[in-house]
């Protein structure tokens, strides 16, 4: 006989959210900041920040019940992205790699692909080409060169995108959000 669990299902009380990343090229001055986070709260919305001195980019993950226009000097994608930055080895790969990210073949859900002094900016909609593929399409550039690479994260990640990767490079499909224990830490259910 099977029992229920006494904790609510993962969307039951609406956890489920419209992620939605933004990127600053330059860090926001405190007053834009403020205003930014100002009105994600009036959007009953929460907004996490990530600040890369290395690329001189700040991300922002903002998570809202549903859509929110945003006005202000950042790149607002339509959806959560993931944004890396890859230290190739040897450089001499940049070009071949940057064809490879903008070029006619590259992986659909690329958004941007370019050189920020040592490293490669790889921005993409991890919800149109899994973070495997573009792994495997940077790996098969790299031994093109008998190279190796250092990747760096630069955009703050909803939960149901990191369980996403998590799933696509396990192997392991059943890896969800809603098996994520931090999903129900977090929820105000979870605290006490």
């Amino acid at each position: 006989m099977a029992q229920e669990c006494g904790v609510r299902a993962y969307n039951e009380a609406g956890d489920v959210k419209f992620a939605r990343t933004i990127r600053f090229d330059a860090a926001p001055v405190a007053a834009e900041r403020a205003a930014v986070e100002r009105s994600i709260a009036a959007a009953s919305g929460s907004i996490a920040w990530r600040d890369d001195v290395t690329t001189g980019r700040t991300y922002a993950l903002v998570e809202t019940p549903g859509p929110v226009e945003f006005d202000g000097s950042g790149t607002a994608y339509g959806r959560a992205i993931i944004a890396l930055a890859v230290t190739p080895r040897p450089p001499e790969a940049f070009p071949a790699l940057l064809e490879a990210f903008r070029g006619a073949g590259r992986p659909v859900g690329m958004h941007g692909a370019e050189r920020v002094g040592g490293e490669l900016v790889l921005e993409w909609d991890p919800a149109v080409s899994p973070a495997s593929l573009v792994m495997a399409v940077l790996d098969a550039e790299l031994r093109r060169f008998e190279g190796s690479r250092v990747t760096r994260s630069l955009a703050p990640l909803p939960v149901d995108v990191i369980a996403a990767v998590a799933a696509d490079g396990l192997g392991a499909p059943e890896l969800a959000a809603d098996r994520v224990l931090e999903t129900y830490l977090e929820a105000p259910h979870g605290r006490g």
